[in-house]
């Protein structure tokens, strides 16, 4: 309904364009030309103590939400339905990759080669029992400290889609599903 008034153009919300708004804006920049790059996911320094490298958390395509959460990150092909069912353990899981009482090379290497020979096989989802650390020294979860390193590695990166703490009947703090595609 028009109503023969017309509003001053200079009155705030009533910009003709984009630019004419941004003009408005104090400290506004615009953006170089080119492509844009992901912020790099700071390395936690447990990370770094357990041999993580900053390309294996920089370059996965991996997405972090929570800094705070550092074993719950997907892949911008993900679909939230998909990462729903992952987070309340849905998706059943055909292999269980138990690490109690593996050091931490070992438990590299065990996660490699099980991960890789899972996503070769077809399946879709896989367990990783690193238990809570309370039997670690000095009460420190290294394994669990360490997966997201392992998982962003690009060895990996193809494999893995998604990964999420487990529920409390698969393991709880002290497991993650993975995500393979």
């Amino acid at each position: 309904m028009v109503t023969g008034k017309k509003q001053a153009p200079d009155a705030p919300g009533n910009s003709e364009s984009f630019a004419d708004l941004a003009g408005e804006i104090d400290d506004l920049e615009p953006l170089e030309p080119g492509a844009r790059k992901t912020p790099a996911i700071p390395k936690a320094p447990q990370q770094e103590r357990a041999g993580a490298s900053a390309a294996a958390t920089t370059t996965s395509g991996l997405h972090f939400p929570d800094p705070d959460e550092p074993l719950l990150a997907w892949h911008s092909s993900i679909r939230q339905p998909t990462l729903k069912k992952l987070r309340r353990g849905s998706i059943p899981q055909q292999t269980r990759i138990d690490l109690h009482g593996e050091t931490l090379d070992s438990a590299r290497r065990r996660v490699f080669a099980e991960l890789l020979a899972a996503a070769r096989a077809g399946e879709s989802c896989v367990l990783i029992v690193h238990g809570k650390g309370q039997h670690s020294i000095g009460g420190v979860a290294r394994l669990r400290e360490a997966l997201p390193g392992w998982l962003c590695d690009p060895a990996l990166e193809n494999r893995v889609r998604a990964f999420a703490p487990a529920q409390p009947r698969d393991g709880g703090r002290g497991a993650l599903y993975v995500l393979l595609g």
